[in-house]
């Protein structure tokens, strides 16, 4: 409807609303939670200050849908990823684009950061990823092996692994550094809509379009649990932290 909605887990207050033209797809806080930046379906990227909701830049990226938006470490800088198939990386001081990071993936629907060294994984409709340096504008690796468009990517930085999840309805486990393609979770009787590690980084989460989420060992790749009750799509699965 063109809003986000703005809540005080706190207090349970009445919300506050944001307007924002076109209907939101992404939204982010900065690590430090004094920013946040929400992104629409028209291309636009609006910045707000925290807590007053005062709008300090407006992004143009393109015309095409924004599918997400990230702060990095330091706070300076604001990556978006467009169905143009670019990783724009913006200087929110100016409210310019630094870089503008043109991917061969088609509609590029994810990315996540490596660390805080300004490398970055991305993954698009046409199912492979690509590993960025945003400080250079160097792509680095490419890794193939999804037949499909890539929706998810987690990082399990103590091990150097990333984990992608499918509309191949498979997720796939790779080694960051080389792009070896480490392992295939394959048990999934639909698109698998996400993926998460566990906070030691031993186990795995999948959630799919079948219904269910799934528990794997992170290292051999063996299944160990299956999570049943939902009717319809599982389309976020995430760990506690403890």
């Amino acid at each position: 409807d063109g809003t986000a909605l703005l809540f005080d887990v706190v207090g349970f207050g009445k919300p506050h609303a944001i307007a924002h033209k076109g209907g939101l797809s992404n939204a982010a806080f900065s690590r430090d939670g004094s920013l946040l930046a929400t992104a629409a379906y028209n291309g636009t990227v609006r910045l707000w200050r925290l807590p007053e909701l005062t709008e300090i830049a407006k992004l143009e990226h393109s015309e095409k849908i924004i599918s997400k938006v990230a702060f990095t470490a330091a706070k300076d800088i604001v990556v978006t990823a467009s169905w143009d198939g670019t990783i724009g990386i913006w200087d929110i001081e100016q409210g310019v684009r630094r870089r503008s990071l043109e991917t061969d993936l088609d509609k590029l629907y994810t990315f996540e950061f490596i660390g805080e060294d300004g490398r970055l994984i991305a993954g698009g409709a046409n199912g492979n990823l690509e590993l960025w340096d945003a400080h250079t504008g160097r792509r680095l690796a490419e890794y193939r092996g999804h037949s499909d468009g890539i929706y998810n990517i987690v990082i399990n930085p103590t091990v150097g692994l990333a984990a992608s999840a499918s509309n191949d309805a498979t997720a796939r486990l790779w080694d960051v550094q080389t792009g070896e393609e480490i392992a295939v979770f394959t048990a999934h009787g639909g698109s698998v809509w996400s993926v998460a590690f566990s906070p030691d980084g031993n186990r795995m989460v999948t959630a799919s379009e079948d219904g269910t989420a799934k528990v794997w060992d992170a290292h051999s790749g063996e299944q160990l649990l299956v999570l049943e009750g939902h009717r319809l799509a599982v389309t976020s699965v995430v760990f506690s932290p403890d």
